[in-house]
């Protein structure tokens, strides 16, 4: 478990700190509601991407919205910026989207960096054509 320290306030908020002497935003980057097209008329959103505190992992968490055809969802895989490519160990959200609803997701990258791009395998569950979409982790 890291160390949580430097915290900086106002007004009673915290709005920095710092794990194991690392800033925050070093280790966390929030998505901006931009929305990527994926097949099918669907959306995928970045969430957030967070280098957990003992340095092991980077989570991944975005939502999937299906457009007019049913899918089978993401296997993600990531690359950091140094270009080291790793699959997600664990893909929490829906197997199979329905046409017109949505899920949240979070992949569990081991070894992976903020910044790079993680990439999404999605299934068009009609037709089984596969599409790649790249989701930046960096919004800088």
């Amino acid at each position: 478990m890291g160390v949580f320290q430097n915290f900086t306030g106002d007004e009673g908020l915290i709005y920095t700190f710092s794990i194991d002497d690392r800033p925050i935003d070093e280790v966390i980057v929030m998505g901006d509601e931009t929305v990527i097209e994926g097949p099918g008329g669907s959306e995928i959103e970045f969430v957030t991407a967070y280098e957990n505190a003992v340095g092991t992992h980077l989570i991944v968490s975005y939502i999937l919205r299906g457009g007019s055809t049913p899918l089978m969802t993401p296997f993600g895989s990531y690359r950091s910026p140094s270009g080291r490519q790793s699959q997600s160990e664990v893909t929490n959200g829906a197997w199979e989207l329905s046409p017109e609803s949505m899920s949240h997701y979070t992949d569990f990258i081991p070894g992976g960096e903020i910044g790079g791009e993680m990439h999404l395998e999605i299934i068009d569950a009609e037709g089984y054509t596969q599409s790649t979409v790249t989701v930046p982790t960096d919004l800088d």
